[in-house]
């Protein structure tokens, strides 16, 4: 029942949150598969995926395929190096407006008047 890594209980939420990061990743990756297919009709599945996957790993592999790309293709992989390398969530934070927050207020106590 509980989550267990390194011989280490981690707290319940970790889980949802891994999960949440994984899930959100690869609906990315998944879209801009789609994409990238469509930009760039010329080349295997497999080659444009390991491209994209390393593009958003940052990691630096090529297959030499990088050169054959389109322009617009060229620019969907900067794309995804610069949200992998910056990070998904922190991406997507930005992109959403901020909740107004309450004003400020101090807290309240109760006194003994005697």
């Amino acid at each position: 029942p509980h989550l267990v890594l390194f011989r280490r209980r981690l707290p319940t939420e970790v889980g949802g949150r891994a999960l949440a990061v994984i899930v959100l990743t690869l609906a990315w990756l998944f879209v801009n598969f789609v994409i990238l297919r469509q930009l760039q009709p010329v080349g295997t599945d497999s080659s444009l995926l390991f491209e994209l996957i390393s593009a958003f790993a940052t990691v630096g592999l090529s297959l030499n395929f990088t050169s054959e790309l389109t322009d617009a293709a060229k620019l969907l992989l900067i794309l995804n190096m610069f949200i992998g390398r910056v990070g998904l969530l922190t991406v997507a934070s930005t992109l959403i407006p901020a909740f107004q927050r309450k004003p400020l207020q101090h807290p309240s106590e109760d006194i003994l008047l005697v």
